[in-house]
């Protein structure tokens, strides 16, 4: 394998988090193991998701400059597989660092919303929209700005509601 040859790796990663899952169910809770070297409980279809993952790393170690492998990383196996925003938002935060396509960004700002962190999302769609209002991705953008800010709105209404269930009592 040509260890810079980016595209074996975003397509080995893709055969193993997607592909040769694809059959398998979900595994249910109490039947997921503790895996020490991946620090979690999982099942046989999640061990071939953190495969991919260590897949990745590896290319990322051997091309540190290539934005797609951080991309996949994050979107493709964190975010859409593993649902793990945190690690979706550190990857897709650091494939921004480098050269990168315009759409990058976007799936940063929907883990961003994901992963709880409405404020920065804001931001971010408000900076891309700035850049890109003529073109049509603008109402996306829109669109995410106003699903953030009633995000915000109702965490603030639930810590209102909250705080007035214990005036209360």
């Amino acid at each position: 394998l040509d260890p810079n040859f980016i595209e074996a790796f975003s397509l080995g990663a893709w055969h193993i988090a997607y592909n040769e899952t694809v059959d398998m169910i979900d595994t249910p809770e109490k039947l997921k193991e503790w895996r020490p070297s991946y620090g979690a409980w999982l099942g046989e279809k999640e061990i071939f998701y953190y495969r991919a993952v260590s897949f990745l790393k590896e290319g990322i170690r051997k091309n540190p400059r290539e934005y797609r492998l951080y991309y996949d990383l994050g979107y493709t196996v964190y975010a859409q597989k593993l649902e793990d925003h945190a690690n979706a938002v550190k990857y897709l935060t650091a494939a921004l660092h480098h050269r990168h396509d315009r759409w990058v960004p976007r799936m940063l700002y929907r883990s961003l919303m994901l992963n709880g962190e409405h404020e920065k999302a804001i931001a971010g769609w408000t900076d891309y929209l700035a850049k890109h209002a003529d073109t049509a991705s603008a109402p996306v953008a829109r669109k995410f700005i106003v699903r953030n800010q009633g995000h915000l709105a109702e965490r603030e209404a639930r810590k209102l509601l909250a705080a007035a269930a214990v005036d209360r009592e």
